[in-house]
């Protein structure tokens, strides 16, 4: 499936007004898309504008805004980008990360893909990803550490 920003607005929408948000980043494989998530999670009612008696219904402002009451799944097949958010998520205090350690693979690669005489394709990381504070570069190759250690169990299945 290919889902996009319109994706998210479309069910968010609705999501936000719910009195917690459970984000799923099990299994995700990255992409670019955490600044613009963590930025709409970090929006929390300001006030309600409220109609005249009969005229319509209240509405929250900002109309996307969370109750902030969050938590975020991770597992050790969240890398990349998903752990940037993940990472993210902690050092903006927005909720409680709850899985097991990431895979601790951050980088970024692709800027200097090789392509070998047998046909094959070297990747070759070019890009670091750095926290300020505690963190700096320590997401790779060690990962987010959840606050909630919850493990699989072996018997499990991904339905």
């Amino acid at each position: 499936e290919n889902l996009g920003f319109a994706e998210f607005y479309r069910y968010f929408t609705r999501e936000c007004h719910r009195e917690a948000i459970i984000v799923d980043l099990r299994c995700n494989g990255g992409g670019y898309a955490s600044q613009l998530f963590l930025k709409q999670l970090q929006c929390q009612p300001l006030g309600w504008s409220v109609p005249r008696a009969g005229r319509d219904v209240p509405t929250l402002c900002p109309e996307m805004g969370t109750s902030g009451r969050l938590v975020v799944l991770v597992d050790e097949n969240t890398c990349s980008d998903g752990e940037c958010w993940a990472e993210g998520f902690k050092s903006l205090g927005l909720g409680k990360v709850v899985g097991v350690r990431t895979w601790g693979g951050v980088l970024s690669v692709g800027g200097a893909d090789l392509e070998l005489v047998d046909g094959s394709e070297l990747s070759v990381p070019y890009q670091h990803y750095y926290v300020p504070g505690e963190t700096g570069f320590a997401l790779e190759n060690r990962g987010v550490l959840p606050d909630v250690v919850v493990e699989w169990p072996p018997d499990a299945t991904n339905d």
